[in-house]
């Protein structure tokens, strides 16, 4: 798909120009933006495009298998996006950074999520809570990415 049968497709799907759009690129993070899709594809493919943010994935994974990743990642994200104040003392969604931290926030769980998919074979067999201790570790590694905004 060139890139602009991808904006073509992208505008249709978003609508409006402050819609939410989320590009996932597996192993190389994914992109988001609350400025539309144009917005998110303007730059390089491989890097951070001009008014999107980026986070890579999370490097640390060793992938059996990758089915059930894009949902995880979906959950991990809308999660993050959520905030999940209180959930077993996670932190809300960062206020001083806007948008951009709330996304950058967000795209982490996302690969967090992911991360633990990759890595089973199947339905991952641990309870819940089990993973909790890992996926902070996880979120941080990604956070310790960031450039002094606690963030990736």
């Amino acid at each position: 798909m060139s890139a602009d049968e991808l904006l073509s497709a992208l505008g249709e799907a978003a609508g409006e120009e402050g819609a939410l759009v989320v590009i996932r690129r597996g192993p190389d993070g994914a992109s988001a933006t609350l400025g539309g899709p144009a917005k998110l594809y303007a730059g390089a493919p491989g890097g951070a495009p001009a008014g999107a943010v980026h986070v890579p994935a999370f490097g640390g994974t060793a992938v059996r298998d990758v089915t059930g990743c894009g949902n995880a990642f979906c959950g991990g994200f809308l999660a993050g996006l959520a905030g999940v104040p209180g959930l077993h003392g996670a932190p809300g969604i960062p206020g001083p950074g806007g948008r951009a931290e709330a996304l950058r926030y967000a795209l982490a769980w996302g690969h967090v999520s992911a991360s633990f998919m990759a890595e089973a074979e199947g339905v991952p067999g641990r309870r819940p809570e089990e993973y909790w201790e890992d996926a902070l570790a996880r979120f941080g590694a990604l956070a310790g990415a960031g450039g002094g905004t606690g963030l990736p």
